[in-house]
């Protein structure tokens, strides 16, 4: 689930890099309005790979905070995309922690 969560985040990332490039000024206009939700998702997408790679739970904890954070960030509560997927891949995360085995 924590693979699927990290391969989600990255698709995410490239839609919204891809449709900024497709809208020219306009998107760079949206990614500017938007800078602090990108900036917490990149951070909470490294640290989901960094927990996920050596099996830390607590780099995973920060990360599913991360994302929640991305969440408050998003600024417009009109913009329901930018909230879903970020509160969808937080409780994949979460998930994903609370199933991964102890060691």
């Amino acid at each position: 689930i924590l693979t699927l969560a990290f391969y989600l985040a990255l698709g995410y990332l490239g839609i919204l890099l891809l449709s900024a490039i497709a809208l020219g000024p306009w998107g760079l206009l949206f990614l500017f309005i938007i800078w602090l939700h990108i900036l917490c998702f990149i951070i909470a997408t490294v640290l989901l790979r960094n927990g996920k790679n050596k099996g830390d739970k607590t780099t995973l904890y920060a990360a599913t905070i991360c994302y929640f954070i991305s969440v408050i960030a998003a600024n417009d509560p009109y913009w329901h995309f930018n909230q879903f997927i970020s509160l969808f891949i937080a409780g994949m995360v979460f998930i994903g922690t609370i199933l991964l085995p102890n060691e």
